[in-house]
């Protein structure tokens, strides 16, 4: 930034007919190579085309996620079985961005019974209470229960020995995406153009409302954008398996 002393400073200012602070807008002074924002274009492409202002860089624009020996080995100890891994994330960053807790259990249960898979279900420290919920209601025996219980890094590792990741617009979607796991995203208020999972298999459940997307001061009584039904989500899923020749056995 400005007071690093960097000769260049390059990013992005806000666009004139964007309402914000005088601040804010003032910040754009700083930037010695202002960049023109492309509307609705992926968060991915807008971040590579900073680097490649500033550098030659290939056509690859894939994600990556980068683990340690210790992170990889701790993975090998939850996922070391056959049996078919599926990972469920059901926190966001917002809780109008969260799927109701009750859909995920069905879902989940529908998910041991077709697939008779192992559900890892992973979440931060603050999202151990509905994490729980969640899996106190599937099989003990084939559920285990991450929340609050990992690094990025460990994290990381898990997503990439998982067959199938299933959960709201958050970051655990997109380091599945890095992961290149098939990914089902569920979007409620978030922009699909922009937040939509990265170069990997998925399919994305909208409603597609009127109000979506939003900036999440939502004009109703709860978010009715994160209606979707489970069994949307599960068709969602049986495409992805037809797709996907790695992707479990039936029952």
């Amino acid at each position: 930034n400005y007071a690093s002393g960097a000769t260049r400073r390059v990013g992005y200012a806000i666009p004139q007919s964007q309402r914000v602070t005088r601040l804010v807008r003032n910040i754009g002074k700083l930037l010695t190579d202002d960049l023109t924002v492309e509307p609705d274009r992926h968060e991915a492409l807008t971040k590579l085309h900073v680097v490649r202002h500033l550098a030659r860089v290939g056509s690859n624009s894939r994600l990556e996620l980068w683990i340690s020996s210790k992170d990889a080995l701790f993975a090998r100890g939850l996922c070391q079985s056959s049996t078919l891994l599926i990972a469920l994330a059901p926190a966001a960053g917002s809780l109008l961005r969260q799927w109701p807790a009750n859909r995920f259990v069905e879902l989940g249960i529908w998910l041991q019974q077709t697939y008779r898979c192992k559900i890892l279900i992973i979440g931060r420290n603050t999202d151990r209470g509905l994490c729980a919920q969640i899996g106190d209601s599937l099989d003990s025996s084939k559920t285990v229960n991450l929340a609050g219980k990992t690094t990025l890094g460990q994290l990381s590792a898990i997503l990439m020995n998982s067959s199938l990741f299933i959960g709201s617009d958050s970051g655990p979607m997109h380091m599945a995406a890095a992961a290149q796991v098939p990914v089902v995203a569920l979007f409620g208020p978030g922009n699909i153009r922009r937040f939509s999972p990265w170069k990997t298999r998925s399919e994305v459940l909208s409603l597609g409302l009127f109000c979506s997307p939003c900036s999440e001061n939502c004009i109703f009584d709860r978010p009715y954008c994160m209606d979707i039904s489970v069994e949307a989500v599960k068709n969602a899923v049986s495409r992805l398996k037809a797709a996907t020749a790695t992707f479990g056995t039936d029952a």
